[in-house]
Formats: structure tokens, sequence, C-alpha cells
């Protein structure tokens, strides 16, 4: 980046930012395109209980969030950008899969991918073992 010039993606941390900075930067047209922060999953429901305004935010806010999902002709992969990864971006991404399958009415090729910047070797084997790419950047 040069000077004051700062990427903005949705969702992402500073940290995040950074890990996908130099995945993007290794990596060019890794995807054709890309789109950030996408919310599969119900969320919570409270309309018994609060009014529609507050009812639509809750629901927002607790659904799950895909941090990046890349598209590369026919084939989709689903990122999640994780400092110091481990064994719980296994779940995240296991849900993703589920979730935006369901959401999207999609059949196709979906592709798992992990970006981070540090992660042991066993949760490596694991992940590898349930078909997610891993990306150590």
């Amino acid at each position: 980046m040069e000077g004051n010039q700062v990427k903005l993606f949705p969702h992402l941390l500073p940290k995040e930012v950074e890990i996908w900075d130099r995945f993007l930067d290794r990596y060019p047209g890794y995807c054709d395109y890309y789109e950030y922060d996408i919310h599969v999953g119900e969320g919570i429901d409270v309309s018994d209980r609060y009014p529609k305004a507050y009812v639509d935010m809750v629901r927002k806010l607790t659904q799950k969030r895909i941090d990046v999902v890349g598209f590369r002709n026919d084939l989709v992969f689903l990122f999640e950008v994780k400092p110091d990864a481990g064994l719980t971006a296994l779940g995240e991404l296991l849900a993703y899969m589920f979730y935006f399958s369901r959401k999207y009415k999609y059949d196709g090729v979906i592709r798992s991918v992990l970006v981070t910047d540090i992660i042991d070797p066993d949760t490596v084997d694991v992940l590898l073992a349930k078909g997610i790419l891993v990306f150590v950047v």
C-alpha cells in the first residue's frame, strides 16, 4: 500500500486485512472476482420479544458471515481469513459450505479455503484431509 491508502474489506479486522492483502499479492488472479461479508444462516429470531427494527438488526448480527467468496469459472471458493488459525477454522468452513449451498441452492463445486499467517502442522493435516485448501501467507 502506498502512503495512507487503505484497502477496505467489509467485516475483516485489521490483522485479517494484512493477511488477505498478502494472499492477493501472492496469488493475483486466483479468482475472477471476490465478494465480502456474505451473510448465511438464519440468525436469531426475536420477533416475539422486540420491535421489527430490532428483530432485523439481531437477525443480521447473529447470522454466520463468510469472510470472502471467490468465483473462478464454475468454481466457488469460500475463504476464512484467520490469524494464528486453529481447528475452529474447520468448523467454520464446514458450516459455511452447508449454509452457502442452502441459501443459494448451489449444487456446483465449492472449495473451502483457509488463509492464515500461522498454523500448526497437525491442524493443516486435518484441514487437508477434509479437502480444505490452506494458504499460509
